[in-house]
């Protein structure tokens, strides 16, 4: 496959229609999966590091008003959960508790009327 930066730019355009909450429960759950299947180490390092570049990067240029808001408010709580030194559950657990304070945040501002 060639690299073409106008295709991964298009293909991130893309991925950005979709409501920022949906795309960390998404990851949440794919890195739930990979834990239920005891895959850890490097690929489960991987989706962790996919999941912090997807939603949690306010710096990433073209993000448009609601995502770069929901970057703001997920990047703390979500690094601070992926700094655990347990194993795959305790991470999990750590980032169900970040999705959950993330919410929590985002409704209290209002911007989850913009997901109806």
């Amino acid at each position: 496959v060639l690299h073409s930066p106008a295709r991964d730019a298009f293909t991130r355009a893309v991925d950005l229609l979709d409501f920022p909450r949906q795309r960390l429960a998404w990851h949440i759950k794919h890195i739930k999966q990979l834990g239920t299947q005891g895959v850890g180490g490097v690929t489960l390092q991987a989706a962790v590091d996919k999941m912090l570049a997807g939603v949690a990067n306010p710096h990433e240029p073209m993000l448009g008003n609601l995502n770069y808001r929901f970057a703001q408010m997920a990047v703390k709580p979500l690094t601070d959960a992926c700094k655990g030194s347990g194993g795959v559950n305790s991470v999990v657990f750590a980032l169900v508790a970040a999705e959950r304070t993330i919410a929590a945040q985002w409704e209290k501002g209002g911007y989850a009327k913009s997901e109806a």
